[in-house]
């Protein structure tokens, strides 16, 4: 035996889901478009930092970073209540986060060193050569750590994080 609503509320269910529907393939068609046109917007507006054509002063990465922190390995996954870890297949090769599968650990003794922040730059430091590079801008809410195999990146006054985060994803 199933349960049957009145026609009109079956209805309306579908209707409500149709919309759904619509609004998810419109967000896929954006993030398609984004894909394609930000790393063009950023080469436009900056130029190809390989020739640097704008003629832009340059210097050494390491002299522009405040603080990079590798992550840390945490054999026990799913750990209930725990901490959500970022891990690499977190960060699209498109330069997003993807959290369709995130992992908890229990909570890091070195809790603080471990969590990210709002506007961090989060980089994969490990994996194939096609993938080491990844880059993404941290824009989530709540306590995320990440793993061993990632790490944060935050820098000095003169270079913001968002821009650092573009650049390095148009450099990979």
């Amino acid at each position: 035996e199933i349960p049957l609503s009145p026609l009109a509320v079956q209805e309306r269910i579908v209707e409500v889901l149709q919309q759904a529907n619509a609004i998810q393939s419109k967000r896929a068609e954006a993030r398609r478009l984004a894909d394609q046109i930000l790393p063009t917007l950023f080469l436009d507006m900056f130029g190809d930092p390989a020739t640097n054509p704008k003629g832009w002063p340059m210097d050494k990465l390491g002299k522009v970073i405040a603080e990079w922190q590798a992550g840390f390995a945490s054999g026990k996954k799913d750990a209930e209540d725990g901490v959500r870890q970022l891990r690499m297949n977190n960060i699209t090769t498109s330069g997003w986060i993807n959290l369709d599968l995130i992992r908890t650990v229990p909570r890091h003794k070195k809790h603080k060193i471990y969590l990210l922040g709002k506007g961090d730059v989060v980089f994969n430091n490990t994996n194939s050569p096609d993938l080491v590079g990844k880059t993404i801008l941290f824009l989530e809410e709540g306590d995320f750590y990440y793993s061993n195999h990632l790490s944060r990146i935050r820098t000095i006054d003169r270079v913001t994080n968002e821009w650092l985060a573009g650049l390095l994803h148009v450099l990979w």
